[in-house]
């Protein structure tokens, strides 16, 4: 999905950041999201995307704080098309 979405290969991804993985700009978007999620909160939200091959796609997501012990950790993002 990220080759398809990002034009990233999964061995690409190794150890990058979510700012690389998803642009400026879409991070900037997403970035209320993912502090929120930080601070242990569920996020769900939806977005346009424009793919690597030019063509739109229409998403939901989801971000599931991963909290061991009662600390978060980072989170769970589940994402569909």
């Amino acid at each position: 999905a990220y080759l398809e979405w990002f034009g990233k290969k999964p061995e690409e991804m190794l150890g990058m950041l979510i700012i690389d993985l998803l642009g400026e700009e879409l991070y900037s978007k997403n970035e209320p999201f993912i502090k929120n999620a930080l601070k242990g909160e569920i996020q769900r939200f939806e977005r346009i995307i424009k793919k690597p091959n030019g063509t739109i796609g229409y998403t939901w997501a989801q971000y599931i704080p991963d909290i061991v012990d009662g600390i978060v950790k980072g989170f769970f993002a589940l994402v569909i098309d």
